[in-house]
């Protein structure tokens, strides 16, 4: 059945706000002719499933959810076999792009970014209805891996696509959807977020953007100051966090956070023009926003006053796994320079690439490569096929673990490149930097992993938290007491062979150690810790490490076995990649075990700890030179 023009399935997101849209302005209604417009680009994606029980956040309790073993094809293969055949000429363009013609430039070139438009590369994450192509997340995501093949592309590319396009999608009402989308999916406008500030970074509280409603409120007067905004240059539309006054009281509390979206030609906004100057990614723009006495309308909140904190909240919770996708290119390039620089050069009496210490770091740099992937596809394929997913804590463990483990990579290879790395005009400087600034840009990886640790720690409180308390006090609950004594588990088997290739039992015996060690840790945490747990930052760091180690390995033993039983070309080695995998998680997994059983006095935590107290009461190095005498 067609309705003007359009399939009845695909009217469901115009029947969805049909009252909305009565109640438009007639500018506003003039524009929804974007929805009759519509042509289906690619396949439509196959139906989502029901939601599943929250995944990584159930390994912490024992419960392992097989479904997830089973690594996940998002696309049909009709809808394969076109988005392959339409990333094409995107491969062929970035292939041809000079990732030298931007050391020396302040923006991205424009030729690129017409380029990109000529490709229709603005509005991947828009919906069809506001001229977009609403792919899947996967999908977007191994565009982003393409792209970032030039790092300071691929960032400005992630930083356009994805926090202004979220808040948009998740937050802003139709009407705003419709006045900016379609020229944000046409590259019309480009859009950024303002969140940052000199002194407050992105705790709600401390933000100072203040938004106060006019005497006829019709509108907000923003006065404040942003730094650290992404593609400021480029950009035409900054979505603004700030706080809304509306009673005459500075209040900055979560409740008074509010989001506006300010045009950048609006009296009042003024751009700096010094870029901030940054040890990569040159070409990235970044620099400083003010906003005076910015006299914003009414209806270009998003949301109400209050939805910013949330929004905030989503913002940092809900794209982590983007940075981590641009280390993927990063460590292929690094990989790919370093086999043709070294397949010839000589170390003493044989070739380079034969020496033991050469062959460890290939296999290393591999099997890295080989996890972030795993990773990464496992996660934004199960955002495709589940409905509204729990993924947080499987969001924050791949960004955690992806950029860790870029960094120790390209330490490791640079200790192959020798002093050649120190020369600016060696490839792998560049690399490096680029690397460092894209781990560095957003969050600190401390503060992830206490995040993520925190989130499955909670969860297991709720669980276990009458089982905790009996702990804590066993001697008064004695029949728990005997029971815990004589029925205690001390191991778990989760069939996990019989979802694998038989070739992998073992890899699946070193899995199921891993889960009974993690489950047994965490709860032994929880027992000595109590409530102080926020406070025990090293451990929760550890407990972290545990936790993104194993689910890394879980996608990697689901991906070889899946590329095996089809047969994938060199999938033998995904098998032997497993093997490596499996001996070497398991020692880290161990290791990080012990360090927290041992607790703080036993692991010499509080000793470091001391230390450091004295380091700040002193402000400089504490100990005496060696050869400082006191006689």
């Amino acid at each position: 059945m067609l309705i003007f023009g359009v399939t009845a399935r695909r009217q469901l997101p115009f029947i969805k706000h049909y009252h909305q849209f009565r109640y438009l302005s007639s500018q506003v209604k003039a524009q929804t002719e974007l929805l009759f417009d519509f042509k289906m680009k690619l396949p439509a994606p196959v139906e989502k499933k029901p939601k599943r029980d929250a995944f990584v956040k159930n390994l912490f309790v024992g419960i392992f959810d097989h479904e997830f073993l089973t690594y996940p094809e998002p696309q049909h293969p009709e809808r394969y076999n076109e988005f392959q055949k339409w990333i094409e000429p995107i491969q062929n363009y970035i292939a041809t792009v000079n990732p030298k013609e931007f050391e020396d430039k302040l923006n991205i070139p424009p030729h690129v970014i017409q380029r990109f438009r000529e490709l229709d590369l603005f509005g991947l994450r828009i919906h069809e209805d506001y001229k977009g192509w609403n792919l899947l997340n996967a999908e977007f995501m191994q565009i982003l891996e393409i792209v970032g093949t030039v790092p300071s592309l691929g960032f400005f590319f992630l930083k356009h696509s994805v926090p202004p396009i979220n808040i948009f999608n998740n937050y802003a009402t139709v009407e705003q959807k419709l006045r900016y989308l379609p020229k944000i999916a046409k590259g019309e406008a480009f859009a950024t977020v303002a969140i940052t500030e000199n002194e407050s970074g992105p705790a709600v509280n401390n933000l100072n953007t203040i938004a106060i409603l006019s005497k006829d409120e019709g509108y907000w007067i923003l006065d404040g100051e942003k730094t650290f905004v992404s593609n400021i240059h480029q950009s035409d539309i900054f979505l603004v966090f700030g706080h809304a006054i509306q009673g005459g009281t500075v209040e900055k509390r979560p409740e008074t956070m509010a989001t506006f979206i300010v045009d950048k030609n609006t009296e009042g906004v003024h751009i700096i023009e010094e870029n901030i100057a940054m040890a990569g990614l040159k070409g990235f723009s970044t620099g400083r926003l003010i906003l005076k006495n910015v006299k914003v309308p009414k209806n270009n909140m998003i949301g109400n006053v209050g939805d910013g904190a949330k929004c905030l909240v989503d913002h940092f919770s809900n794209s982590r796994h983007y940075n981590a996708c641009l280390t993927i290119p990063i460590l292929k390039n690094f990989l790919n320079t370093l086999t043709q620089d070294i397949i010839n050069r000589k170390h003493f009496d044989k070739m380079l690439y034969e020496t033991e210490a050469a062959q460890h770091i290939f296999s290393n740099i591999t099997s890295t490569i080989y996890c972030i992937e795993s990773v990464l596809y496992l996660t934004t394929s199960t955002m495709d096929i589940y409905d509204d997913q729990d993924l947080k804590l499987e969001t924050a463990l791949v960004e955690q673990f992806c950029l860790q483990e870029c960094m120790q990579r390209l330490q490791e290879c640079i200790w192959l490149v020798g002093p050649r790395f120190c020369i600016m005009t060696e490839p792998y400087e560049k690399m490096f930097r680029d690397a460092l600034t894209i781990i560095n840009y957003d969050t600190s990886l401390l503060d992830t992993k206490i995040y993520s640790s925190l989130m499955a720690l909670q969860h297991v409180g709720i669980k276990f938290g009458d089982d905790i308390k009996k702990e804590r006090n066993i001697l008064m609950f004695p029949k728990y007491m005997f029971e815990n004594i004589f029925f205690k588990r001390n191991s778990m088997n989760f069939p996990l062979n019989e979802y694998l290739h038989p070739s992998l039992q073992e890899c699946a015996s070193f899995c199921n150690r891993s889960l009974f060690k993690l489950q047994e840790v965490t709860k032994n945490f929880l027992i000595h810790e109590g409530t102080n747990v926020t406070q025990r930052e090293i451990q929760l760091q550890r407990l972290s490490d545990m936790a993104a180690l194993i689910y890394t390995y879980i996608a990697v033993l689901g991906r070889a076995s899946r590329s095996y039983c089809i047969g994938n070309r060199n999938s033998e080695n995904e098998i032997k990649i497993c093997i490596i995998l499996a001996y070497r998680l398991q020692k880290k997994v161990d290791e990080l075990a012990d360090e927290i059983n041992d607790s703080e006095f036993g692991n010499g935590d509080h000793l470091g700890n001391q230390i450091s107290k004295v380091n700040f009461d002193k402000k400089n190095y504490i100990v005496a030179h060696p050869l400082q005498r006191n006689y």
